[in-house]
């Protein structure tokens, strides 16, 4: 099995697809869904995962990771809506620059080698952007 597929088992993308053709979710004049999002709740807060697609639309990134999840935190009555970490992209949509963190547990020890290099090197830009963008979003 490839490293990228054991993050989450093949079982559980068989699941969400039977899930997804009972609710009838698909574009328009297609006969199956062409992207999804995968989103995670709590009691007050919606939070923005994974996404991926077959098709290259325009907007349609935005329309699936970000609109559809804002109506379904109205809907659900929830209070906040965390759309996921980085992106300056997101500064546009009326979203700022948090702080997130994660756990990673890479089987493949070159990739996880690559991962906590990339962090390393990312982590001080990480840092400095919230304040930075809080300081150009108040002037």
């Amino acid at each position: 099995m490839p490293w990228w597929l054991r993050a989450i088992a093949l079982a559980f993308f068989g699941r969400g697809l039977r899930w997804l053709r009972k609710k009838n979710t698909r574009a328009k004049g297609r006969a199956f869904p062409i992207a999804g999002a995968f989103n995670v709740a709590s009691h007050d807060r919606l939070y923005g995962r994974y996404w991926g697609s077959v098709e290259d639309r325009p907007f349609l990134h935005f329309h699936v990771c970000y609109y559809h999840s804002i109506e379904e935190c109205v809907r659900r009555d929830l209070h906040v809506f965390e759309p996921g970490a980085g992106g300056e992209h997101k500064v546009p949509r009326g979203f700022s620059p948090t702080l997130t963190s994660s756990a990673h547990w890479l089987t493949d020890p070159r990739m996880d080698r690559a991962v906590r290099e990339h962090l390393a090197y990312e982590r001080e830009a990480v840092e400095e952007a919230p304040a930075a963008e809080r300081v150009r979003c108040a002037g």
